[in-house]
């Protein structure tokens, strides 16, 4: 997070690369019957969380790349309603994408990886970050915990 030592955020960007070519590799080395394991995750397989995965590469990108959004949710009060919200968001997409194959799953997420990569590394680590980390506490977050979240 924070190195209090120099006074500077803690890098973890160049990590990314490495981490996504771990999950392309595991990914690619389950069988179909693994795909469809239960998780920790309750009511979700392996394969909703590696379609949860993508979903956050494709709104990283969409949001703050592109600065699109969708319509705003009328109800965001507090944080609990920020948490429904996107527990909502994330229950339409896993859905949806039940459609889609284990092949194509990894084909988009090496794909977007790379391109959320990019992106993030055009951001100015002590700028403001387009959403806080709300579960910190925090109404505005520099890109740097933002990231490293």
């Amino acid at each position: 997070m924070f190195n209090r030592l120099e006074n500077r955020p803690l890098e973890t960007l160049h990590l990314f690369p490495i981490l996504d070519k771990l999950l392309i590799e595991l990914l690619s080395s389950l069988t179909e019957e693994e795909w469809h394991s239960p998780t920790i995750a309750r009511h979700w397989s392996v394969k909703d969380i590696a379609a949860h995965l993508l979903d956050g590469n494709l709104r990283g990108l969409s949001g703050s790349r592109d600065r699109f959004f969708d319509k705003k949710p009328d109800h965001m009060h507090t944080y609990q309603d920020l948490v429904a919200y996107l527990n909502q968001l994330n229950h339409e997409w896993v859905k949806a994408a039940k459609r889609m194959s284990p092949e194509l799953i990894i084909d988009l997420l090496e794909k977007t990886g790379d391109l959320y990569t990019e992106h993030l590394k055009t951001l100015e680590p002590l700028a403001d970050a387009i959403f806080p980390v709300a579960w910190a506490g925090q109404t505005i977050s520099p890109n740097w915990f933002h990231i490293a979240r």
